[in-house]
């Protein structure tokens, strides 16, 4: 249960898995954990977030943590873009330091050294700051917070620019981590964060975005209750299509009244969807209770027809998907994916072995895709319709 007693359970999505866990040949035969997987609000505040707080270790370590920022040509394509135009933005130069908070595999900073050579990277994953640091990124092993805030200013200083993309949300204490970057900004320098928007998610009822690892969900509404909270104030908004639309959020410690109707037209805007009522997430859940059933008899129909059911995409959200329709191997024959540290594993509880990508080619007889990362299926689609005549496609959202 959620500890804040004011707060409303809006969803619930039954038990799950972490979502970006993938499982080794040798791990099949022991259970992976599960926590209910629920969401709730605080109307006062637009604060979004699990019900069930797991620990943030095993987010990370337990398994392999296996996103990377270079995962495709898209990612690599959007870091880019993005480290010329935060760049362009903030004027930066050779003087700037940076620190990106998730820094993940290090692609993001790897850019960034076009612009400035004084870059650090933070992470949670063993795994992600040994591939960051064959790289050639300086990387600290860290879960971000205020405490080893301090540690980090001890070891390399303090910093004009502190990024933190699709992290934020992983946080257990959000004020404790604005907090900590505060901690590390020099003065007059730009906290950037970016996450998915909860207004699509609400928009588009698009419930894969949920999963233990995003410990909490961002509207403008919260996003300026943090950071006021913690002495920032929010001087720009960008939305940008990444993830199926997210907010790009720039803030400076102080206050600017400039920035207060450009606050104020988002908040309105998220209250004019409902995004802070709980009738809006009751019909959510009854519409996807009667699309789940729908598109289950889809699935079914497809096999009775000798059809292999191939999963395309093994995304965090991906596993929120199969585990809230209870998809498994029975069904699903196979997920493909293009990232080497997914191929030969299998996904959490539902067990579906993990091909590449050309593995749909090799297969013979009639096909139908599911889009399990559906934001990359305009990019996907023409590629596997060249595979063959007999591929069918069946879409949830």
């Amino acid at each position: 249960m959620s500890k804040h007693q004011k707060d409303i359970k809006i969803l619930d999505l039954g038990f799950h898995p972490y979502a970006d866990t993938f499982l080794r040949k040798d791990q099949l035969n022991n259970s992976e954990p599960v926590y209910q997987l629920s969401c709730y609000l605080s109307k006062k505040t637009g604060v979004i977030r699990n019900g069930i707080k797991t620990d943030a270790d095993s987010r990370y370590n337990l398994y392999d943590y296996s996103y990377t920022s270079s995962n495709s040509s898209y990612s690599k394509n959007y870091w880019e873009q993005y480290a010329k135009n935060l760049s362009q933005e903030l004027n930066i130069t050779d003087n700037f330091r940076i620190l990106e908070i998730g820094s993940n595999d290090g692609y993001l900073l790897k850019c960034f050294k076009k612009y400035t050579s004084k870059t650090w990277g933070v992470d949670a994953s063993k795994l992600m700051c040994a591939l960051s640091k064959k790289n050639s990124i300086k990387t600290l092993n860290l879960i971000f917070n205020l405490k080893n805030s301090k540690k980090i200013k001890k070891k390399v200083g303090k910093f004009d620019v502190i990024i933190s993309n699709n992290v934020l949300n992983h946080s257990d204490d959000v004020i404790n981590f604005i907090s900590g970057v505060k901690y590390l900004l020099n003065k007059n320098g730009s906290f950037i964060f970016e996450l998915p928007y909860w207004y699509n998610l609400v928009l588009n009822e698009q419930f894969d975005q949920i999963y233990h690892e995003h410990v909490n969900y961002f509207t403008v509404k919260s996003s300026n209750f943090y950071l006021k909270k913690c002495g920032f104030q929010i001087t720009k908004i960008e939305e940008t299509n990444y993830h199926g639309g997210c907010i790009r959020v720039y803030a400076k410690v102080g206050s600017n009244t400039k920035s207060n109707s450009l606050i104020k037209n988002y908040i309105n805007k998220e209250n004019r969807l409902g995004l802070f009522k709980e009738k809006t997430y009751k019909k959510i859940m009854k519409n996807l209770n009667k699309k789940k059933i729908s598109f289950l008899k889809k699935i079914i129909s497809f096999k009775r027809k000798n059809y292999k059911i191939i999963g395309v995409g093994a995304a965090a959200k991906g596993n929120t998907f199969l585990n809230f329709l209870r998809l498994d191997n029975l069904l699903i024959d196979y997920v493909t994916d293009s990232s080497k540290f997914k191929i030969n594993k299998y996904t959490p509880v539902s067990r579906i072995p993990i091909k590449p990508d050309e593995f749909i080619k090799k297969i013979s007889g009639k096909i139908c895709i599911i889009f399990l990362s559906w934001n990359l299926e305009k990019i996907l689609k023409p590629k596997i319709l060249k595979y063959g005549k007999n591929i069918k496609f069946i879409k949830f959202f």
